[in-house]
């Protein structure tokens, strides 16, 4: 099968994930839902310091010296008591409007700023958002790793947040993925790494992509942001500055590190 024909059988397979995810009702999945509509998940475990492991699939966490955040950076207090702006969505985006001022911060600083960019999803021709009374997830910012098929995105989820994979990450992924191989024609990968925010006040990070059978995403554990929480915002911020790695162009299987499964 040449390369062009699996693009194509690779990107009609996640098509097909994406259309079934979408016509069910569920908010969250756990791994063994997963299984009909062809998606495995895993976790990924970071090493003993919190830090990023070394070598992703297709994600390589920029490993260099990052600055402090700003310690002038306001960052709201958490409350769960606080009336209408208590939502999950709304601490969500808590979580997101810090980062963001740090990943603008570190660009100023001539750190990797290739890969910083924060362009908004529209810029991408995605329609990364669903709001209506069962299901209210958008997504926030998009990059991509310069002359490649690796795309980044955040994506604000209006969830309690917990071990299941949430309807918001999966289409996400989905609708990122389609995009990538439909632009990409020359690779049978468009790798994708997720930044995921939700109630109250978690994030966690999720690297996905297609292996020729089945949709493959690695998810860390969730993080804490209730407080200011600067280890978990440098962790998310290295992910974010991640550069891409990995054959994207032949049917040869990228070999994950044990580290990063269950």
């Amino acid at each position: 099968m040449n390369c062009s024909t699996e693009n194509r059988a690779r990107l009609d397979a996640v098509t097909a994930i994406e259309r079934s995810l979408a016509s069910g009702f569920l908010t969250q999945y756990t791994p063994g839902d997963l299984g009909a509509h062809h998606v495995e998940v895993s976790t990924m475990r970071l090493d003993g310091d919190r830090q990023p492991p070394s070598q992703s699939s297709f994600f390589e966490p920029y490993m260099g010296t990052l600055p402090q955040p700003d310690p002038e950076e306001e960052y709201p207090p958490f409350d769960e008591n606080g009336g209408v702006f208590c939502t999950p969505i709304a601490w969500a985006q808590d979580i997101y409007q810090y980062l963001r001022a740090y990943l603008m911060d570190i660009a100023g600083q001539e750190n990797p700023n290739d890969h910083i960019q924060l362009m908004q999803p529209g810029n991408f021709d995605y329609n990364l958002w669903e709001h209506d009374y069962h299901f209210n997830w958008r997504a926030t910012s998009a990059s991509k790793v310069p002359d490649g098929p690796w795309l980044k995105c955040m994506i604000l989820n209006d969830i309690q947040g917990s071990d299941k994979i949430t309807r918001g990450e999966l289409l996400c992924i989905c609708q990122i993925m389609i995009k990538g191989l439909g632009t990409y024609e020359n690779h049978v990968m468009a790798p994708v790494l997720l930044l995921s925010f939700m109630g109250p006040r978690h994030g966690r990070v999720l690297l996905a992509h297609h292996d020729g059978n089945k949709l493959v995403i690695y998810r860390t554990e969730l993080f804490d942001f209730q407080s200011r929480n600067v280890s978990a915002f440098k962790i998310l911020a290295r992910w974010w500055c991640s550069g891409g790695v990995g054959n994207t162009v032949t049917r040869k299987p990228n070999i994950v590190q044990k580290a990063l499964k269950q």
